[in-house]
């Protein structure tokens, strides 16, 4: 399946590089080009007319003020977080930064931020950029723990010290990067000529109370200029290690029960078949599980960029970045299955029935041949490795006072691997139930009372059922070239006219290898059956969450395991999961940017069109029963009008007036457009058969959006904003299960297809408010404090259905209220700060029984504290989760929880120093 990657591409990518030249960093906005030269000469200015030293601004105050001025000046509809200082956001995640920006909500992973949706749209339909430019990622459906699409982009795996700040762009212009329909995320690096002579070194310590255990970072930057400020270089190095732990009550899920003993059976006659509890289905939990993971993590990132001021006429950039995260995490369970009829028999009378739930049964494993075990000691250890390499350069020339010509190139790679080792150990338990008292989120074990059937469950008794080893791999190599061109107009009118092209070529690769070992195992013991008390530690789980079925059991010794038996793997080509997808964008765009006035108030702005023509190749293979696995290839080709229109009145000095319009596209995930063709289950006359199918003819995401919003700058340093936004979804990508024939497979009888199909749209509607305000003005000691608070209502209409319950369902990650407060001090060197974050419960994804797996609201409390020893050196002390909160999930309704995690609390500390 392998392919070369655009050979002209690549070509023109290394004879620049082999000729000398200077690889770039992507041209920013013209609105953050603005800033930034405002804020260099009002750094180069120092002192004012009578020599006075200016006070620059610096920690938390500043960071707000910054980013308060780069919205101020933008001509789209934005926000941002600038840092505190060289290597220092105002969160040590670059995900957690942004969830405290206004329309920003953040998921996480064991207590860590990793992808960020915007105005409610999932990560997937965001876009995030370095420098303006779109990198390579290593996510795919089939890789990554939380089913991420492959579109997003895991911000985890990039150090907060990398960046100088980070904009969030929720109205495009014709000139950025295409490809969002929530919005972008732009990481901004340092200008090394405005860096000016510096470098610093940060040490920092990590300890996670849940796992008990000590990490540590180092962070190094530095920057030199020449004498003459014509060039400039900057080194940024970035290394920690991380161990975290989540403590978890889980389960697979809930499953409705339509047959006895649950529910009343009748023949057609109406007399009764099976006596059940009830005549309607009921719902019925389908395992509970006791589960710790510990994650340990460790990343390292370079940044290297240089800036050549050739002329006046001719500049030259250069930006690589390179980041790797290797992760290992051990996730074991304490299982008591139920889910399968079966394999149990249920004692009908132990059976209450509360509303729609079961919640109360007890069950035995039944005498039939085969595994029919209902007590499980399992677990992965599984570990990844994520690497992403970038590089870009860019020349701007100026080819007279009127005209700026500015070619760009780059190419970024990333790999991502991951290996599983998961023994399975089980045993036959009778009498063995649970219950739910009223008013618990978490189910109780029901235990044997007879000592021999209790003994059951005992380490020596659970015997080795499968070893599974699995391993991906996942490659995203992406190339582009842009050229672009301005020209200045002396009118009352249009400023300037831009217009330029770019060509992008992305090729992403997923394969899966696997084996399973069973009897080899078994044979190489001498026949003698492996058990869990010869292969297991003994594991107490400190602060285990009140109510788990268990605190302490038998982990399974993964390495001994491995050590042992390992040699009998061979890990075999998983074909029915692989794909290649190489996308193809030509893009070209037009811009004018408007500078005048209308009945005296002034306006700016810009009008312009993107057009966009997308070109997909996609290659999977084709399992039928009984048939060799077929490879099949498809190719897609769309083509993308996307108008825009920003415009920002200027009412008052200090007050702002915005106006947002743009047609807006993302593309669908990568693996759902693999033309994948699988047989699940083969069919039979009671159960029927069932297919899972990729559609390569997938249109993307596309949609209509408005924005319009008041900002009223009433102080230096105060800001009261609010603004309104609607986005009419023409097509949503969803997925839908159904009854259908198949053309070419069987004679004519229907089969169970689930497949992603282009849905009807809907409508995501909303809006924001923000306040923010450094309160200088108070008498001292008080002059230190300052607040910033923000709130999002977020609403959709979507023909996204429940197959379950035939309701129409919101957005997938849409949380209604989202929410910020934040209240700062800082003077006499001390700076402190508690910041809170709120998110309301909202509907995650559909679990594999097809019922909607919902997570409930979710807040967080920071606290920050630090002191400047001198001007080059500080400590600084940051407390993450301090009130210990607990995320739940639930399938359906909360009365059917689904899982109950602990991230625990994490302190960090941490030394800066300036040389």
């Amino acid at each position: 399946m392998k392919r070369t990657f655009n050979k002209t591409l690549l070509s023109v990518s290394i004879l620049a590089i082999l000729s000398g030249a200077t690889i770039v960093q992507a041209a920013e906005t013209s609105t953050t080009v603005e800033v930034e030269k405002k804020a260099s000469a009002k750094k180069a200015k120092k002192k004012d007319d009578k020599g006075i030293e200016v006070i620059e601004v610096v920690g938390t105050r500043g960071s707000l003020k910054r980013s308060m001025n780069a919205k101020r000046f933008s001509d789209q509809v934005m926000d941002g977080v600038s840092a505190e200082d060289i290597g220092k956001l105002p969160d040590n995640n670059i995900a957690e930064a942004l969830s405290r920006v206004v329309g920003v909500s953040m998921s996480r992973a064991d207590g860590e931020g990793e992808f960020v949706s915007i105005r409610g749209m999932a990560p997937g339909l965001s876009q995030v950029t370095l420098n303006g430019q779109s990198m390579a990622n290593s996510n795919s459906k089939s890789i990554t723990s939380n089913g991420a699409s492959s579109r997003s982009f895991n911000l985890n795996n990039i150090a907060s010290e990398m960046v100088a700040g980070i904009e969030v762009f929720k109205s495009p212009i014709a000139s950025m990067v295409e490809g969002s329909v929530g919005g972008t995320v732009n990481l901004k690096s340092r200008s090394p000529i405005d860096s000016g002579n510096k470098a610093t070194i940060t040490a920092r310590a990590d300890y996670n109370e849940n796992a008990a255990a000590a990490g540590g970072g180092l962070n190094l930057f530095l920057n030199g200029v020449n004498d003459d400020e014509t060039f400039g270089s900057s080194v940024a190095v970035s290394y920690f290690d991380r161990t975290t732990q989540r403590n978890s009550f889980e389960s697979r899920g809930w499953a409705l029960q339509k047959k006895a003993p649950y529910v009343n059976e009748y023949n057609e006659d109406g007399t009764l078949n099976k006596a059940g509890v009830s005549d309607t289905p009921v719902y019925r939990i389908e395992d509970i599980r006791a589960n710790f993971r510990h994650d340990e993590r460790e990343r390292i990132n370079v940044n290297a960029k240089a800036q050549w001021l050739i002329s006046d006429e001719l500049d030259f950039s250069v930006d690589a970045l390179y980041s790797r995260q290797q992760r290992n995490f051990i996730s074991t369970n304490w299982d008591v299955d139920f889910r399968d009829n079966d394999k149990l028999i249920v004692d009908m009378d132990s059976i209450v029935i509360d509303g729609e739930n079961v919640v109360s049964q007890i069950a035995s494993a039944n005498d039939k041949a085969g595994k029919n075990y209902n007590h499980e000691q399992t677990g992965f250890d599984r570990s990844y490795d994520d690497e992403t390499i970038a590089v870009n350069f860019t020349l701007d020339y100026m080819l007279n006072d009127n005209w700026t010509i500015t070619p760009k190139i780059g190419y970024s790679q990333a790999t991502g691997l991951r290996d599983d080792i998961n023994p399975l150990f089980s045993t036959k338990v009778q009498n063995l139930g649970y219950s739910l008292p009223n008013g618990s989120y978490m189910p109780e074990i029901i235990y044997p009372t007879d000592p021999d059937e209790l003994a059951a469950m005992n380490p020596e008794n659970l015997q080795l059922d499968v070893m599974n080893y699995k391993s991906f791999e996942v490659e995203d190599q992406q190339g582009y070239v842009q050229l672009d061109l301005s020209t200045d107009l002396d009118n009352e009118y249009i400023s300037s006219i831009e217009f330029g092209a770019r060509y992008n070529e992305i090729q992403k690769t997923n394969q899966v290898f696997q084996d399973k070992i069973q009897a080899d195992i078994l044979e190489a013991n001498g026949g003698t059956q492996i058990i869990l008390s010869d292969y297991s530690n003994y594991t107490v789980t400190d602060g285990m969450l009140d109510n788990a079925p268990v605190d302490a059991w038998y982990v399974p010794d993964f390495d001994k395991i491995d050590q042992e038996f390992g040699h009998l793997v061979e890990k075999l080509e998983v074909q029915r999961e692989n794909y290649e997808i190489t996308e193809s964008v030509t893009a070209a765009y037009v811009q004018a940017n408007i500078d005048t006035e209308l009945l005296t108030i002034p306006v700016r702005g810009n009008l312009g069109v993107r057009y966009v023509d997308t070109k997909i190749e996609s290659t999977a293979y084709k399992f039928l029963a009984g048939e060799d696995p077929a490879l099949t290839e498809s190719d897609k080709d769309y083509q993308d009008v996307l108008p825009s229109i920003n415009l920002a009145f200027n009412l008052k000095d200090d007050l702002i007036l915005r106006t947002a319009a743009a047609k807006v596209m993302a593309r669908p995930n990568h693996a759902d457009i693999a033309p994948v063709f699988r047989e699940i289950r083969s069919w039979d006359a009671e159960d029927g058969g069932k297919y899972i199918i990729g559609n390569p003819d997938l249109d993307p995401y596309r949609a209509n959006q408005f924005d319009l919003s008041a900002e009223w700058y009433f102080d230096s340093e105060g800001l009261l904003s609010t603004g309104i936004f609607y986005k009419d979804i023409e097509s949503f990508i969803t997925t839908r299960t159904e009854s259908t024939t198949l053309p070419g497979i069987g004679d004519g009888t229907p089969y169970e297809v689930t497949q992603p199909i282009n849905g009807e749209g809907g409508v995501v509607q909303g809006f924001e408010v923000s306040f923010q305000q450094a309160f200088y003005m108070l008498p001292e000691p008080f002059d230190g404090l300052g607040t910033a608070i923000n709130y999002t209502y977020n609403d959709s209409e979507t023909e996204l259905i429940n197959n379950v319950t035939g309701e129409f369902m919101s957005l997938p990650g849409l949380s209604q209220d989202t929410a910020n407060f934040m209240v700062y001090y800082e003077k006499y060197g001390f700076s402190t700060r508690l910041a809170w974050n709120y998110r309301s419960e909202y509907f995650n994804q559909f679990s594999w029984s097809e019922e909607a797996l919902y997570i409930e609201a979710y807040d967080q409390l920071d606290f920050q504290l630090g002191y400047d020893f001198t001007k080059k050196m500080s400590i600084n002390f940051e407390a993450k989760n301090i009130t210990d909160e607990t995320v739940y999930e639930y399938v359906g309704n909360p009365s059917r929880a689904y899982a109950v995690r602990d991230n625990g609390r994490t302190f960090s500390l941490s030394f800066k120093y300036a040389l």
